[in-house]
């Protein structure tokens, strides 16, 4: 059986909270419970990027000065 990674590792993706292992990896990837992820998702949508963003703030761009 083969088994696949969460299609957002890259940050490009998006979570499925119907898959319960892949709820369970952002879940615990993000540090907050899978109730608490799913209340995110339905803030800002599936697209691991904007989670992020949402729990954390926008990642720093790079750049000059």
């Amino acid at each position: 059986m083969h088994l696949s990674t969460p299609s957002g590792l890259d940050g490009r993706g998006a979570i499925n909270i119907a898959v319960r292992w892949e709820l369970n990896y952002w879940a615990t990837r993000f540090g907050l419970t899978p109730d608490e992820l799913i209340r995110v998702v339905a803030e800002v949508g599936t697209d691991v990027a904007d989670v992020r963003d949402a729990l954390f703030g926008p990642a720093p761009r790079m750049g000059s000065c």
